[in-house]
């Protein structure tokens, strides 16, 4: 999984924090995004059970919270549609 040492790409909690936003805003906006992003093009998920090993060296680099089981990285696209919610004023449900 070349992708996972990809600077360009952005986890859930990289956006949070970039964004100054709470845990799970990025997540919950990027589930609103959910029927225009298609995995591959706009994000890429690295499921522990699937890959362990690429899983664990993703967490292990900081850029997951505690406790994540899927971790997804977005593609610029993605951060920038995600971003676009933030300053539109989305402002995710818990």
């Amino acid at each position: 999984m070349q992708w996972i040492n990809d600077a360009e790409l952005a986890t859930f909690r990289e956006m949070d924090r970039r964004h100054g936003r709470a845990k799970g805003d990025a997540f919950r906006a990027f589930k609103a995004l959910a029927e225009r992003l298609v995995e591959g093009r706009d994000f890429h998920c690295c499921d522990r059970r699937e890959d362990g090993e690429a899983f664990d060296l993703l967490a292990a680099s900081g850029r997951l919270y505690p406790g994540t089981v899927n971790g997804v990285l977005l593609t610029p696209a993605a951060q920038r549609a995600i971003a676009a919610l933030f300053e539109a004023g989305h402002s995710p449900s818990a």
